[in-house]
């Protein structure tokens, strides 16, 4: 009876020992830096090599002398990725290339908010991104000044791609401004700047928004999979449809930062057109 006791205690007092150590742990290691401190230990040294005044510590060497040098080759060798990145599907009766003065509508909130990059370690600072206008008016190309108003206007900017949901089940949204929007705010300037229309759809991915089905507004391809997201939704079909009477169209399709998935972008309508071209950018 004793011994069975005397086990029992022994037990008792192991298991407190055991938290005790455990918890005892924890606290000098989240203080370790003041105990050492009050302790006088050291928690490292620095050794001094007498020829270190002549080693060579830099071990990573830059080709350039200068920041400028450096940036200016970084945007050399970023455009060179967009153009190997950009390809030409097609390009039915002679529509490209536009010429310098042609008067040019331009449509899509894409246009005028591109998708420079991805999400999470895919996001670039955009502070001196040349936007499709700027490319554009620089090329000698006349844009329509009311689509441009419009779709960088605060009213307009519900039709910008965006979110909806929470964290954790946030998913993507294409929106766009429907042709009826658009026919009814500016189709009288369109046969004024009518010497090509232009188009661009946008979609990005990326760290957090790998391809989402189901909730996005894209068009249910009946795959058994919900709403693609890389489809078309509505209102760009509705543009697509709405541009048919138009000499040349032309389609931009940018797809940047979308990881492991299968392209499922659809390009339908535009051949109805009589002239028309497509150009796609993977980033």
């Amino acid at each position: 009876m004793k011994l069975k006791t005397t086990r029992k205690i022994l037990s008792v007092v192991s298991l407190l020992l055991s938290g005790s150590l455990f918890t005892g742990t924890l606290i000098a290691d989240a203080n370790a830096t003041n105990i050492s401190s009050v302790l006088g230990a050291k928690t490292f040294e620095v050794i001094t090599d007498e020829s270190a005044a002549s080693q060579d510590t830099d071990y990573y060497k830059s080709d350039y002398d200068n920041l400028a040098d450096l940036r200016e080759n970084g945007h050399a060798v970023a455009a060179q990725v967009l153009e190997e990145g950009s390809v030409l599907l097609k390009n039915e009766n002679g529509a490209l290339p536009l010429s310098k003065g042609d008067k040019i509508s331009l449509l899509g909130t894409a246009s005028y908010d591109p998708v420079y990059g991805g999400t999470g370690s895919g996001t670039i600072s955009v502070s001196d991104a040349v936007s499709f206008v700027t490319s554009m008016e620089n090329a000698g190309l006349e844009l329509n000044p009311t689509l441009k108003d419009l779709y960088t206007s605060e009213d307009w900017a519900q039709y910008k791609r965006g979110t909806e949901g929470q964290f954790g089940t946030t998913y993507l949204m294409i929106r766009d401004a429907a042709w009826s929007v658009v026919d009814a705010a500016a189709g009288s300037t369109l046969a004024e700047y009518g010497d090509a229309a232009i188009f661009t759809i946008g979609r990005v991915g990326g760290e957090g928004y790998d391809l989402n089905r189901g909730n996005s507004d894209g068009i249910d391809n009946n795959d058994g999979l919900g709403k693609d997201y890389l489809g078309l939704n509505e209102n760009e079909l509705s543009v697509l449809e709405g541009l048919k009477g138009s000499l040349r169209v032309g389609i931009f399709l940018q797809i940047d930062g979308l990881q492991r998935q299968t392209l499922g972008v659809r390009i339908i309508g535009i051949g109805q057109q009589r002239d028309h071209f497509l150009v796609i950018h993977i980033g």
